[in-house]
């Protein structure tokens, strides 16, 4: 194992080389070096993301040294930016690191093109009428922004970003025998078992893929070709696979019998990847349509002609009680199926690739294999954009719903939108100053009424409690909620920038007090 695989061994075991690639080739900006942006930028440099820029103007003074683990209090009246891009660098050799001290808030209303070198853009602490600017420019540019505020024991993230397609969900779901569609190859294997005329050893160690296959192919012979269906049936079902067996201790009928709930699913192109062969992105497509999509519209080739209406095969095969011969010719069966229904989608996606004037080596070979494996899985993430979401409403049925639920966390939210009208109004944010804290909740409750009132809410619909609190901690950071929020965005970064795991969409409010997290599509 060479120095890199072994620095980096744990994480490759969860997204594998392609996904520690993508990793290392993102260059993410933070907006602003608060607290809770260290924390989300140490968790993406330790698994060595490919480089950050951090984007502040502010200066160090004593409240940052005091929430912010990567300060120390000779940073104070140096730049926050570059202190703690310093102190980060140090994380991993690895990762390059950078700083602009530069006004944001000018740079994103006169320069946003400045973010376009960016693969991701995490703003934090960002008021509503620039957030709404840095998201309209990063959506047009198809750049993943993740919008996240942390005050108090608050905490909040937005992720927008136009579309967001999963090739590897790493769904544990995974299993794809063929049970009641067995390819020629596959039936023609479990019918040279003659199980009446093998020896009790020989018996015991028949895979249960061949037991299921031959239990399968008697049941429809009995039922006018019908798979087990309702629960009866089933139960049905189980007791004949396990009259079959010579003895209680036959672990492989035993597994039969386990898998019974399983395969008797007919098996078929689920409806969210029909779905997906319906939209426009995969009908449509032209030299710039992006490499999913095309290889989408391959696939649907493969279903319609070799794949006789079944996706490719996985070629994946579970452990299972057999002995290793037979294991290994069960193995090999399903993997030259697989090496056969991926040369097919090769073959039509070289067709399309060459019909829309692109190089046939365009999509890598490790890319057409790794979307061939997962296409039972396959994901498209259509999200809102903030301008829409903050210009014209939220989904207000729904949110009248999310604040009758006392577990809920949606109040918070709220209360977040109300505090950047506070913001806009007075040019700073509640409670930061001691001896304004009454009025200043006196204030937030007005913006918060307004607010819910635009929306056609009660103002009832916010407690009190829930506005004193936020003016309370004077949107001050908290170490330990910075450290949780971190681990949280970060965790979604890595989602996005591999393109591995399904990211949340859209919403996260976290409320430390509770420990409790709630997630809204808003």
């Amino acid at each position: 194992m060479d120095s890199k695989s072994q620095k980096y061994d744990r994480q490759l075991r969860l997204w594998h080389a392609n996904g520690q690639t993508a990793l290392e080739n993102a260059n993410v900006c933070l907006v602003n070096g608060t607290a809770t942006g260290a924390e989300i930028l140490k968790n993406l440099i330790l698994p060595g993301i490919g480089s950050f820029t951090i984007l502040d103007n502010k200066i160090v003074d004593s409240k940052d040294v005091g929430n912010n683990f990567y300060l120390e209090m000779s940073s104070v009246g140096r730049s926050r930016a570059q202190s703690v891009a310093h102190f980060l660098k140090e994380l991993n050799e690895d990762v390059k690191g950078f700083h602009k001290q530069e006004d944001v808030y000018g740079l994103i209303e006169q320069r946003p093109e400045f973010f376009k070198q960016f693969s991701i853009v995490i703003a934090l602490e960002v008021p509503e009428s620039y957030l709404i600017k840095l998201s309209e420019y990063c959506w047009r540019e198809n750049i993943a922004l993740i919008a996240v505020r942390s005050f108090g024991y608050m905490g909040y993230l937005r992720i927008a970003v136009p579309e967001h397609t999963v090739i590897e969900t790493h769904s544990e779901n995974t299993i794809d025998l063929r049970i009641d569609r067995p390819f020629p190859e596959l039936e023609k294997y479990a019918k040279s078992f003659e199980l009446e005329n093998l020896s009790n050893m020989d018996h015991g160690n028949v895979p249960y893929v061949v037991i299921l296959i031959q239990a399968m192919q008697k049941w429809r012979s009995q039922h006018n070709g019908q798979l087990p269906n309702v629960y009866a049936e089933k139960t049905e079902f189980r007791k004949q696979i396990q009259q079959m067996s010579r003895s209680v201790d036959e672990e492989n009928f035993e597994e039969a019998t386990n898998m019974v709930l399983r395969v008797c699913n007919q098996t078929e192109v689920p409806s969210g990847i029909r779905d997906l062969f319906a939209s426009s992105a995969s009908i449509e497509i032209t030299n710039q349509t992006p490499d999913f999509w095309l290889m989408l519209r391959a696939l649907e080739e493969f279903v319609n002609h070799e794949g006789n209406g079944l996706l490719p095969v996985s070629g994946s095969l579970p452990d299972m009680k057999s002995d290793t011969e037979r294991y290994i010719a069960l193995q090999n069966i399903y993997r030259q199926k697989a090496k056969e229904d991926l040369l097919a989608l090769k073959n039509h996606l070289k067709k399309l690739l060459t019909r829309v004037n692109r190089p046939a080596d365009s999509i890598t070979e490790e890319q057409i294999e790794v979307f061939c494996k997962n296409t039972g899985f396959l994901t498209v993430l259509k999200y809102r954009p903030i301008a829409e979401e903050y210009q014209n409403s939220p989904k207000i049925k729904q949110i009248r719903q999310w604040l009758e639920d006392e577990a809920g966390n949606l109040p918070y939210y709220v209360i977040v939108r109300a505090v950047d009208r506070f913001y806009e109004a007075h040019k700073r944010y509640p409670g930061q100053e001691d001896e304004s804290v009454k009025e200043d909740i006196k204030l937030l409750k007005e913006a918060t009424a307004n607010l819910l009132n635009e929306w056609g809410l009660s103002k009832e619909s916010i407690s009190e409690d829930h506005i004193h609190e936020v003016c309370r901690t004077g949107l001050a950071e908290l170490p330990s909620i910075a450290a949780f929020l971190g681990g949280i965005v970060s965790q979604e970064v890595i989602k996005l920038v591999t393109k591995q795991y399904i990211p949340l969409n859209n919403t996260l409010v976290y409320n430390g007090i509770n420990a409790t997290t709630s997630t809204y599509e808003l």
